[in-house]
């Protein structure tokens, strides 16, 4: 058993909710683990609806090499999570402080830069470099 706070006391941490029958899920999943290995706070992956799609989890963890810690959520369990990490689509992300805070929300997939964004922004302390955002003047002067 792991209590979600030990996850988040030491540098916050990025929850992602994923799915084995989700595709969106697994498009963004090697963003996420990419993301792990560059910045301090930790990935975690939660699984909270497999019921007897546990097998098929596993199989497409080990083909996109998942090293970070997934967590199956037992069907007991999921009321309880959902009175915290309520989402209506997968994936579903959460950027977490080290005192528990939620501190941003992203339902549906996210990019890996606006990930790294979200972290430089919210949890400094993670390492992540923010990607600067292209904006009207950053673009020069265009001629048509």
């Amino acid at each position: 058993k792991v209590a979600l706070h030990e996850l988040y006391e030491r540098e916050g941490v990025v929850l992602n909710f994923i799915a084995s029958w989700c595709p969106p899920c697994w498009q963004e999943v090697p963003s996420f683990v990419k993301l792990d290995s560059e910045v301090s706070t930790p990935v975690v992956f939660i699984a909270a609806d497999e019921h007897d799609g546990k097998r098929d989890l596993m199989v497409r963890l080990n083909q996109v090499e998942v090293s970070q810690p997934v967590l199956l959520v037992p069907p007991a369990e999921i009321a309880k999570l959902e009175q915290y990490y309520s989402h209506d689509m997968l994936p579903s992300t959460y950027l977490i402080d080290k005192q528990g805070a939620i501190l941003q929300v992203f339902q549906g997939m996210i990019s890996e830069d606006a990930l790294s964004r979200a972290l430089a922004r919210y949890l400094p302390e993670s390492g992540a470099v923010s990607a600067p955002v292209k904006t009207r003047s950053s673009l020069g002067s265009i001629a048509f």
